[in-house]
C-alpha cells in the first residue's frame, strides 16, 4: 500500500530485484520504479475494492506506506489525515485478516516521540507526539500492534526519519532547502540549531527490507535512520558549499514542530545487521547530481 511513493518505489525495486513478488497499490502511480512490479492505480480508503485485490493476489506480506505524509498538510486538514492514515490503515488491517495474510508491516515515523527527551531515542523513548501526523502514526501503530496480536498476525513497526534524495515530492526539509538554492531563493532556516536525523533513501529502503526479510524482524519495532543527528545549519551549509551563493536565513523554530535529535539504532545493528552508510555530506551531494542528470523539472511547491 503505497508502493508508488518516494519510499514505497525504490523498496518495491529493491525487493523485486531479491527476486521477490510485488504489487504496489497506490493511487499516484508515476513514481513506480520498476517494470517488474504489478502496479494497481487504487485507494486504501475504498475497502472493497482494496479487499477484492488482497483476495485475488494473495500475498504473504502486505507493507503500508500509504498515508498523509506531510505533517504541515496534517495540521491544515486534520479529517484527512485521521481518514487516510488512519481510516486507511484499518481497511489494510481488516483485509489481511479475512484474507489470511501473515504478516503485516506498517512505516510509522520519528514524530511519534514528539520532543525528544534525550540526545539519542532509542525505540522505548516515550511516544507524545505534537502534531496530527505524529498522532495518527502512534494511533497506528498502536492498532497494528494490538490487532496483530489479537489475530495472530505478525508484525513489524518501522519509524523512518527525514528521509531524502532524487525522487522526493514531499516537500520534507532537504527536498526544500535544496530545491530553493537551486532557484536562487534564500534558504530560510526554522531554527538553525535544531537537529534531525537525515537518512539517505538508499539507508532507509536497505533498512527496511532487512527488517521484512528477516525473522529477526518479526513482532519488533525499529528505528530505521542514519542514526546521527546534524543541525539544519549544518545542512544549509553543505547545500550553499555546492550551490553557489545560496542565501541563509535564520528564524525561529516554529514551536508546534516536535525538537528532535538522533535516533538510537543499536536494536536495528544487532538484530537486522543494519549499518547505514551514507553521510550527509554524501548523500546531498548524490541528491543533487541526480537532480541534474534528470534534466526534470524540481518537484516541490516552494
Amino acid at each position: 500500500m503505497g508502493g508508488c511513493g518516494f519510499i514505497g518505489s525504490h523498496l518495491s525495486e529493491s525487493l523485486v530485484k531479491e527476486k521477490h513478488e510485488v504489487v504496489s497499490l497506490d493511487i499516484n502511480t508515476e513514481n513506480r520504479m520498476s517494470k517488474e512490479t504489478i502496479v494497481i492505480n487504487d485507494t486504501v480508503l475504498d475497502k472493497i475494492s482494496l479487499w477484492n485485490h488482497i483476495k485475488e493476489h494473495k500475498p504473504d506480506a502486505v507493507i503500508h506506506l500509504a498515508a498523509e505524509s506531510i505533517a504541515k498538510e496534517c495540521d491544515t486538514h486534520p479529517a484527512i489525515a485521521l481518514e487516510t492514515n488512519v481510516g486507511g490503515l484499518i481497511n489494510s488491517l481488516n483485509g489481511a485478516r479475512n484474507f489470511g495474510v501473515s504478516y503485516f508491516v506498517f512505516i510509522s515515523s520519528s514524530f511519534v516521540y514528539g520532543d525528544f527527551q534525550y540526545p539519542s531515542a532509542s525505540e522505548d523513548h516515550p511516544l507524545n507526539p505534537k502534531g496530527v501526523y505524529g498522532g495518527t502514526k502512534k494511533a497506528g501503530e498502536v492498532l497494528v500492534q494490538t490487532f496483530c496480536k489479537r489475530y495472530g498476525i505478525d508484525y513489524t513497526i518501522i519509524r523512518p526519519s527525514a528521509v531524502y534524495g532524487y525522487g522526493d515530492r514531499n516537500n520534507r526539509v532537504v527536498q526544500v532547502l535544496l530545491e530553493r538554492a537551486l532557484r536562487g531563493k534564500p534558504l530560510i532556516l526554522e531554527g538553525a540549531e535544531q537537529i534531525i536525523d537525515f537518512t539517505y533513501k538508499e539507508d532507509t529502503v536497505e533498512g527496511i527490507y532487512l527488517a521484512v526479510t528477516k525473522q529477526e524482524g518479526r513482532n519488533q519495532i525499529f528505528n530505521i535512520t542514519r542514526g546521527y543527528g546534524r543541525s539544519l545549519g549544518e545542512l544549509a551549509k553543505i547545500i550553499s558549499g555546492l550551490v553557489p551563493d545560496a542565501e541563509i536565513i535564520e528564524s525561529k523554530h516554529d514551536e508546534n514542530r516536535p525538537k528532535r535529535g538522533s535516533l538510537d539504532i543499536y536494536k536495528a545493528r544487532s538484530l537486522l545487521g543494519y549499518n547505514p552508510k551514507w553521510a550527509l555530506e554524501d548523500g546531498v551531494k548524490q541528491y543533487l547530481a541526480d537532480i541534474k542528470l534528470s534534466k526534470q523539472p524540481l518537484n516541490g511547491k516552494i
